[in-house]
Formats: structure tokens, C-alpha cells, sequence
């Protein structure tokens, strides 16, 4: 059993410090490449005496308690300014030659020829010494292996989409590139030159489509995708029954399309009400703090490409690289990464187009290229939320209990496929929601369209999804003469119940306690009262709420984590996370509490090359099952995710303590017995109490202390894990200094104080249950939000006026980063309901127009994003269920307390109303259009 942590509240939230150069090196056998990661020096972790900062006074440093932090690790950094984000950064620091400056230059026409980029059309003293265009990228070899369509539009053809590069400008010096940035804002300056028309590309899903057919039995499924899903993915195969007439969207076996028939005929039968709508939900730009910068570098005496970029998927960026320059001339052997703070991500940096852009700027350019895009360049260029047409229909008996769903989802995936099949996918997953269906048919699908790039933001298809739910379900309830809560309490799902994938439920289910606390809060009870009073004064008002019950990992989530402990107590954490801002980094540097009794002094996240001694295998999401099939050796593949924010409390902590739990045991522990002679000692007896061990009767031992007899006797000071999570995590038995321990890990190695990482034979493997990677998602977040609304009769503005979240967090780590990411999650909300949106087509984004907007409503091609002012100041509460078990694991809650805002919103607008808007966003000029 762990050793035991005092339960004190922490106060502050905090992400790791990227402090350390660490040269990693990664065998990714793309081409026989090699990949490297350098993470630069980044804030100073621990800064308590002020002698490493030199302007903290002593004891000021982030470090709280053990497992408890004041702030968050960056924090000093990024307040003060030190170098933490790309464009902090210039090549001369880190030793290169004097940078040139790119830019692009990108479509704003498709399905028109371009035939020419005339940079002539710039002042003399403005011009690029190199243009990249089509034929550059082609003579080079050069190819994006990452996407359907070129990057870069070839020479002579259309664009693909609003604002796909038509070529990249590199300029001498940041006078001459500034010169020519200035020419460009202040004059109608068209560089790119179109000729004639072409015909449209033929229209075409980015495969595969989700398609999912469910029919509830006694116990067991009479069918579902998990029962008897013939694929490893939620997507049947091409469709067998070509003579039927199957949704082109959707590929679906034969047995599927009955099933999906009979569901359908008896929705029509009479024997249920049926009810049918179509919501709408709006493009929308992540906006994330910092805009993507990176600095690129090719040194062709070494055949190097080195990047510097923010970016929440390292592995992928380098590997992805490598693969674009993966000719037999092999003229790139080595890709560098210099991996830094992204500034927020939001999902918007997730294999991002910038990388490769940099990448093929540096490429040819003869010295540093310097890419930066200002705000009407990422509005531009940058992915964007799905854009959605969601058809829902419910089917209820006369008891209000669901009978059926019915959802179809079709997305605007813009230019390039990018995440847009997988956003699709959680859409459809996201489908019931809360509730459970007995019948559900339910399709999803991206298209490609001429819009921007769609790719990965917050929420992943999920707040889309539900919006239409929790809309419908309040549009049932009004129907009925029904309490909005009350139907949802009819229908929750439990913990013996199925999703619409057929998955079952394994942890316990708190949606009704979710609702208990909703429908007794006062802002619920008080409605109509507050209501009938304000019904002859100039706001209208309203309260609505909305459940969630948000999938967070993929499924099938690997991750890993290192910890290193030296001889003097110093502890350093290692992690494939990326910080974001969203505090993953601090929250790990107070996870080691728990095992080893102390916070982290360094953390360095986002490693990739370091895992090198775990002996990973390359394998994929599919074939994880049958590698785990042999119980014995070390077939483990490397299954590294792109960062979220929502996979740190549940996923990258439990590797992390499983790391250290590895440490404790088979060292730490040791050393213990051998400094109290007390060799019969059981681990049960002893715990950590203000960073000492502690056992009856013996005298409290530091950290320091035990790592000193630990590396005298030259026991393990490091462990590395890989760790499987696929409905449950893999385990193994490993033999390290003793009898062989079972830890919920699938890979790992060991160091000693004298010698080099080891890999650590498994036995005894626990795999993935059989068909556990058709479940889809199979751990969720339960949340809940009610909102109060204000409108003006007069104008139609909506003001939200109050929020109250509910959640159900499991174990709360760092309270601070919770209600840190509750308050965005609402502001994320608020906008998407009420401001925030952008058209597809010519009129959006892709066009090079847009920016932020200081007032709303905003006029022509701009922006806005809700501030302090749209926010409820002083209305904001968090309800946070209490814990579940001993020290339940943490669950992930970023996409959790955002996804039932807007649904909560759009709902308190109908309550206040009685007018229904489908579309987001909710403005002033659709409820006034509607009668």
C-alpha cells in the first residue's frame, strides 16, 4: 500500500520547469532518420534560497508541502518575462548564424489557376532574396506524407482551400522583411496572380466515418460495435450491400444496416413521440495566448534540419518531418527539435501545418529562418474548431423514458484531413451523452470543404455533440410540461448500463448526485420567482442547465514517465507531456509526494528520444492487444499521444507514480530497513509525515537521508515507464532486487548510482481484454452547469449574469488548476455560445482579414472573444463532488467543465425567450429574427 500523504489543501497551480538541456535520441526508423529533442533552458524550477534567480527573496520559491505547490513552477518566469516561448527566442540564442525572415504568402481564390507570385509588385528595397513556391517544393522531392492535399499548392494549379500557402518568401534581414510587411498592410499589394477557373474538387469524406448501431438486450447486447464490431476501430468496412441505399457518409455491413433499419421503422411506428431537430454550431478559432512562431535551421554540412517551436506534439513533429524529406538522396539525416512553452494550445498546435512550413523554409534558405505569424496570419493559417450541421431525433414512451437516438453529424473539416475522421469520431461517441439509449443508430462524419484547416480544439467533437443533446432534451421537456432536470433523472445512465458504442461503465456513475445538487442549488429553485419579477422590466431572464458526462483520453492512451532521485534527495521528473499552460507540469512535480514524499526540485516535459532504454517497439493503437499477446519478454509498442490538457490527472500521474512507486519499493524502502536495522519491517508500517518516513517507534528519516544509504549501496535512483490504459491499465511482474513485483506498467527500466539505464524483463503480462480497443472511450468525467441569463428586450444582447459548475473531479490534486481551468472552460463557453464565430468560404478567415475585435458586436471580419466584462465577476462557484475511496485517481476535467456551458446558456435563452435558437452563436439579430 502507498505510503500515506497528509491531506492538506493546496494552494496554488504550477507547471514544470524545462531548465535542464537534455539531448534525447530517438530511433524512429522513418527512413533511417535520426530524431532529436533539446529542451531549452526554461524557468528555474526551484528558486528558494533567491541565489539561482537572484531577485526572489528566500523561501519565495513556487514549492508548497509535499505534494502541494504556491504557485505554479513557471509562473515567475513567465511574469517576468524570461525566455520561455518561441518567440522569445532568436538564433543567436542558441549559437546559430544571423537569422533571415520568412513569410507567407497565401490563396485567398480557389478553383482558380495560379500562375505566377509577383513579388516584383513590392517596393525595391522590399523584395525576398529566395520565393519557395510549388516548383521549388516538387524539384526538391519534398512531400507531406501528413495530408491529402500539398501544403504548398503546386505550380499551375488551384488552391485547395482559403489559404493554403502559395509560397514562402525569404528575406535577407528583419529590415527588409519588415519594409515588405509594411508595403503589404498599408496598399493593395497582390502578389499571387490567378488565371482561369477549374472545376471544384468532386466533394469526399476524410475517412474513416463513424458509423454505430445499438440494440440493448437483458445483460448482454443484442448487437452493438463492441459486441460485434469486426475491426479495431469504431468504423465497419466498406459497405457489402452495395444494392442498398446506405448513407454515403457511413460505410456499414449488412447486418449493421438492418439492425440501423429496424431501429429507424420503429422510431416511425407511432408507438413512441418522436422528436426531431437540427442544431447548428459555428467554426471558431482556438485563440490560444501565444501565435506560432518558430525558428528553422538547415546545416548542410551535418545534414541537419534544426526547429525551434512550440508544440503540444513533439514526437510527431520530428518524426513527421523527417518523413516529408524521406527521398533515397536522404538530404535531412537528423531533425533537431528545440522544444519550448507553446503558450496554449487548445488542440490548435496538434500536428499543426507550421512545423513543415518552417521546415521547408529552412530547407532552402541559406542561413536561420525566422517564421512568425501575426494575428491575421493565425487567423489564416491556424486549425480551427469544427463547424457542424448535427441532426438529433429522441424517441420517449409515454413515461418520458428514451426509447431511441438517432444522431447524425456532419463537419466541416476544411482544406486538410488533419484530426478531422477522429473529431468525427468522439462526436458520435459523445452522442447519448449522459443517458441511456436502448436503441441508438448514430453517423459522423467530416467532409473536406475550401475552409480552413479543422483540427483537434478543446473538446474534440464533444461540446458540439452535446450541445444538440442537452438542446433537444430541454426542447422535450418544455414539450411535456416536464422539469429539465427531472427528465435527465429518468434517463441517466448507470453504472449497469451501456454507452452507445456498447462499452460498459467501470467507474461509479455520480450523475444523479450531480443533479440532486443542481436542482436543490438556489439559482435553480429561485428561477421563477426571479423570472416573474423581472417579467415587466427591460431584461428578460433565465435559467438553464445542461449534464455532461465528457470521454476523456482516447481509449487507448499510452504514456511515460521517468523519475531520477540523486544522492543528495534531489528529485527529477521526465514526462512525454506537454504543459500548455493548463499546470501539467506542476501537477507532476507534486505527484511524487505520494510515493517519495516530496515534490519534484526539476521536471522536464515533453521527452521523447529519452525512453530510448525502455527497448519500445513501433506498433499502432490497433495492434496493441495481439503485441501484448506473449506474457513474457518485451514487446511493448511506443505509443506516444500528442498532449491534451485532459489526460494529466488520470494518465501521465499514474505513470509517474507508478515510476516512483517502482523507486520506493525497491529502493527507498530498502535503505530504510538498512538505516533503522530493521530488516523484518513490513511497508504497510511506514509513511511519509512532512517529507520524512515515519514508522512507530523509529526516528523519521528525510529523502536526503535515504538517498544517501540508497546510492551507497548502489540501488536503483532512477525508474522509466511505459503505461498502457485500454479500459484498464496493463500490468506485469518485474524482478528488481527482490521477489517480482506487480506494477500497472508495460515497460520498464531501471538505473543504478553506478551505471546506465536497464530494461527490466516483464512476466506475467495482464493485456487489453479482447475487443477492448472497440470500446472507444471508457473513463468519463461526470459535470453539470447551471447559467442565469439576462437579455435585453430592447436590443436582444444576452449577458450571462451567474455560473455554477458541478463536478466530479475523483481526486483533486491541485485545487487552484481546477478551478484555473473551470474559469476557462466558462469563458470558453460564454464564447461559444454568444460571440464567438467564423464564416466558411471566401468571407472567412482563410481570406486574411480577420482579427480581434474590441467591442460586440463586431463588425466586418472581426473577432470577438468574451473578456472580464462578459464574464459573471463574483457569480462564478464551483460545486466539487467529494471523492470516492481512498485516494480515487484524478480524472481529467479540461473538456469536462467546459462542455455543458454553452448547452446551459443556450437553455437559460430559451428559458428567458421562449425562443429556441439552433444555431450557435446565440447574437442579438437571431433572437430578434425569430417570432
Amino acid at each position: 500500500m502507498p505510503p500515506s500523504v497528509p491531506e492538506v489543501p493546496a494552494p496554488a497551480e504550477l507547471p514544470a520547469a524545462l531548465h535542464r538541456r537534455t539531448f534525447l535520441k530517438g530511433a524512429a526508423g522513418i527512413a533511417a532518420a535520426t530524431l532529436v529533442i533539446r529542451y531549452l533552458p526554461g524557468p528555474a524550477a526551484a528558486a528558494e534560497t533567491g541565489g539561482a534567480e537572484g531577485d526572489l527573496p528566500p523561501g519565495s520559491g513556487w514549492q508548497g508541502p509535499p505534494g502541494q505547490a504556491r504557485w505554479r513552477i513557471d509562473g515567475f518566469a513567465k511574469v517576468t518575462g524570461r525566455k520561455v516561448y518561441a518567440s522569445d527566442y532568436r538564433a543567436a540564442d542558441l549559437g546559430w548564424p544571423a537569422e533571415r525572415y520568412a513569410l507567407v504568402v497565401r490563396a485567398t481564390q480557389v478553383n482558380v489557376t495560379i500562375t505566377d507570385v509577383k513579388v516584383d509588385a513590392l517596393p525595391a528595397d522590399a523584395r525576398p532574396m529566395l520565393v519557395i513556391d510549388g516548383a521549388t517544393v516538387a524539384a526538391g522531392q519534398i512531400t507531406d506524407p501528413e495530408n491529402q492535399t500539398p501544403l504548398i499548392v503546386p505550380a499551375g494549379a488551384a488552391a485547395d482551400y482559403y489559404g493554403q500557402p502559395v509560397a514562402i518568401l525569404i528575406f535577407a534581414d528583419r529590415a527588409t522583411y519588415r519594409r515588405a510587411t509594411t508595403a503589404l498592410s498599408q496598399g493593395n499589394l497582390p502578389l499571387v496572380v490567378y488565371g482561369a477557373p477549374v472545376s471544384p474538387p468532386a466533394s469526399e469524406v476524410y475517412g474513416p466515418a463513424t458509423y454505430m448501431v445499438r440494440v440493448a438486450g437483458q445483460g448482454k447486447d443484442v448487437f452493438s460495435q463492441v459486441l460485434d464490431g469486426v475491426t479495431d476501430s469504431l468504423t465497419y468496412p466498406p459497405d457489402a450491400c452495395p444494392a442498398q441505399p446506405v448513407d454515403p457518409h457511413s460505410a456499414v455491413t449488412c447486418e449493421a444496416y438492418a439492425y440501423a433499419q429496424q431501429i429507424q421503422q420503429e422510431m416511425s411506428g407511432g408507438q413512441w413521440d418522436v422528436y426531431q431537430q437540427e442544431y447548428g454550431t459555428q467554426i471558431i478559432d482556438p485563440l490560444f495566448m501565444e501565435r506560432e512562431t518558430g525558428i528553422g535551421w538547415y546545416e548542410a554540412g551535418t545534414k541537419t534540419l534544426h526547429l525551434l517551436v512550440g508544440t503540444q506534439s513533439p514526437n510527431d513533429a520530428v518524426s513527421s518531418t523527417a518523413e516529408m524529406f524521406g527521398s533515397t538522396q536522404r538530404p535531412v539525416e537528423t531533425v533537431e527539435l528545440n522544444a519550448c512553452y507553446p503558450g496554449g494550445g487548445f488542440g490548435g498546435r496538434d500536428s499543426s501545418a507550421f512545423t513543415p512550413i518552417l521546415a521547408m523554409a529552412a530547407y532552402f534558405a541559406d542561413a536561420p529562418v525566422y517564421l512568425t505569424y501575426d494575428r491575421f496570419e493565425q487567423f489564416q493559417a491556424g486549425h480551427k474548431r469544427h463547424g457542424g450541421t448535427l441532426a438529433q431525433t429522441i424517441a420517449v414512451d409515454k413515461d418520458g423514458t428514451f426509447q431511441a437516438l438517432n444522431a447524425k453529424y456532419e463537419f466541416n473539416g476544411g482544406g486538410q484531413a488533419n484530426m478531422s475522421p477522429w473529431v468525427a469520431q468522439l462526436a458520435g461517441l459523445s452522442a447519448g451523452g449522459a443517458y441511456a439509449f436502448p436503441r441508438s443508430v448514430v453517423s459522423a462524419c467530416s467532409d473536406r470543404t475550401p475552409s480552413v484547416t479543422s483540427g483537434s480544439m478543446r473538446g474534440f467533437g464533444g461540446p458540439q455533440a452535446l450541445f444538440a443533446l442537452e438542446s433537444l432534451i430541454d426542447e422535450i421537456a418544455a414539450t411535456r410540461g416536464i422539469d429539465p432536470i427531472d427528465l435527465r433523472r429518468r434517463n441517466l445512465l448507470k453504472q449497469t448500463d451501456r454507452t452507445v458504442s456498447g462499452a460498459p461503465l467501470l467507474q461509479p456513475v455520480r450523475l444523479t448526485e450531480i443533479l440532486d445538487r443542481a436542482q436543490a442549488h438556489p439559482l435553480w429553485q429561485t428561477r421563477a420567482a426571479v423570472k416573474a419579477v423581472s417579467q415587466d422590466g427591460p431584461l428578460a431572464y433565465g435559467v438553464g442547465f445542461a449534464l455532461s458526462f465528457f470521454g476523456y483520453g482516447t481509449g487507448t492512451d499510452g504514456v511515460v514517465a521517468g523519475v531520477e532521485l540523486a544522492a543528495d534527495g534531489t528529485l527529477k521528473v521526465v514526462s512525454n507531456a506537454i504543459d500548455m499552460g493548463n499546470g501539467s507540469a506542476t501537477t507532476l512535480a507534486c505527484a511524487t509526494a505520494d510515493w517519495l514524499g516530496n515534490n519534484a526540485d526539476n521536471v522536464t516535459m515533453g521527452a521523447t528520444g529519452y525512453w530510448d532504454p525502455l527497448e519500445l517497439t513501433s506498433g499502432g493503437y490497433g495492434t496493441l492487444s495481439r503485441a501484448h499477446a506473449n506474457t513474457d519478454g518485451q514487446t511493448t509498442p511506443a505509443v506516444f499521444m500528442s498532449s491534451s490538457a485532459c489526460i494529466t490527472a488520470f494518465q501521465q500521474v499514474h505513470a509517474l507514480n507508478q515510476a516512483c512507486q517502482v523507486l520506493f519499493q525497491s529502493s527507498l524502502f530498502p535503505a530504510a530497513q538498512a538505516l533503522w536495522q530493521a530488516p523484518q519491517l513490513n511497508p504497510a508500517n511506514v509513511g511519509w509525515q512532512g517529507g520524512k518516513l515515519t514508522a512507530p517507534g523509529l526516528a523519521p528519516l528525510t529523502l536526503a537521508q535515504l538517498a544517501a544509504q540508497a546510492a551507497s549501496a548502489n540501488r536503483v535512483m532512477g525508474a522509466m515507464v511505459h503505461a498502457l490504459f485500454q479500459t484498464a491499465w496493463v500490468s506485469a511482474e518485474y524482478a528488481v532486487d527482490g521477489p517480482p513485483q506487480r506494477w500497472e506498467i508495460d515497460a520498464l527500466a531501471v538505473a543504478r548510482a553506478n551505471g546506465d539505464w536497464k530494461v527490466v524483463p516483464r512476466r506475467r503480462i495482464t493485456a487489453p481484454a479482447p475487443g477492448a480497443d472497440r470500446w472507444g472511450r471508457s473513463v468519463y468525467t461526470a459535470s453539470g452547469c447551471l447559467a442565469a441569463v439576462e437579455i435585453d428586450r430592447s436590443s436582444g444582447q444576452v449577458t450571462v449574469s451567474e455560473i455554477v459548475g458541478f463536478l466530479d473531479p475523483g481526486r483533486v490534486l491541485q485545487p487552484d488548476i481546477v478551478a484555473g481551468q473551470f474559469e476557462g472552460g466558462v469563458a470558453q463557453g460564454i464564447g461559444y455560445a454568444l460571440y464567438e464565430g467564423l464564416p466558411p468560404g471566401a468571407d472567412g478567415p482563410g481570406n486574411g482579414q480577420w482579427n480581434l475585435a474590441f467591442s460586440f458586436p463586431p463588425s466586418g471580419p472581426q473577432y470577438y472573444v468574451p473578456r472580464l466584462g462578459d464574464m459573471p465577476v463574483g457569480k462564478l462557484t464551483l460545486d466539487i463532488l467529494p471523492p470516492v475511496g481512498d485516494r480515487p485517481p484524478g480524472k481529467g476535467i479540461a473538456e469536462a467543465v467546459m462542455t455543458p456551458v454553452t448547452a446551459a446558456i443556450a437553455n437559460a435563452v430559451a428559458d428567458a425567450t421562449g425562443k429556441r435558437v439552433r444555431q450557435l452563436p446565440i447574437t442579438p439579430d437571431k433572437l430578434q429574427s425569430l417570432s
